[in-house]
């Protein structure tokens, strides 16, 4: 069994459906404290709508002697297929997809950009909860450890993976919920993509 790689080219459609056919998606989301600490807080804060923090690792089944060059999960042109995956969709069944890969815009953010953007969650809160009842500081300091979690104290500059944010309008495709944060990260050393969004539409 061959790990699944990120590579950066283009597939081609045809032997990438082929491959996908024998994809194995298992999952490992984490039970970390710092992880779920955020979650649950974010559940909270989000009493009346949704948070939803799934981790999957995809492997391919392939031969030894079989072509590789496009044996590869490719997290910004394949990650509707794994959302359309039937674990995955019967894992959360809250996530249906109906847009097309070319109307699906992921924008590529760094590290920094990802734990600035939890903790201006976790400050602001909810729909219904008070503006900054977590302080800026604790804010940081959650995500900073959140991240930390995933990529270790080291993965700020090292980590091997990519994390999107979604810059697609969401409320055309995603079940017409309208998500108020969504963040795909894709570790390419484990093959590990974390889905974590959340919503305080009711």
């Amino acid at each position: 069994m061959k790990t699944a790689r990120l590579e950066r080219k283009r597939q081609d459609p045809l032997i990438w459906k082929q491959i996908w056919q024998r994809v194995i998606i298992e999952d490992v989301t984490s039970s970390d404290e710092r992880i779920i600490g955020v979650v649950e807080k974010l559940k909270t804060d989000f009493v009346y709508g949704e948070v939803i923090f799934h981790q999957y690792q995809i492997s391919i089944d392939a031969d030894d002697n079989e072509q590789t060059s496009d044996n590869n999960f490719n997290m910004h042109d394949n990650l509707l297929d794994l959302l359309n995956h039937e674990k995955v969709k019967s894992d959360l069944p809250q996530i249906k997809t109906n847009t097309a890969k070319k109307d699906f815009k992921l924008e590529a953010i760094s590290s920094y950009q990802f734990i600035a953007d939890l903790a201006g969650i976790l400050h602001t809160g909810g729909a219904y909860t008070p503006s900054g009842h977590i302080v800026g500081d604790k804010a940081l300091i959650l995500a900073k450890d959140f991240f930390e979690a995933l990529y270790g104290s080291q993965g700020y500059q090292y980590h091997s993976g990519v994390i999107y944010r979604a810059s697609t309008d969401w409320s055309c495709w995603f079940n017409n919920i309208f998500w108020d944060f969504v963040w795909f990260h894709h570790d390419f050393k484990k093959q590990i993509v974390t889905i974590f969004l959340g919503t305080d539409t009711d």
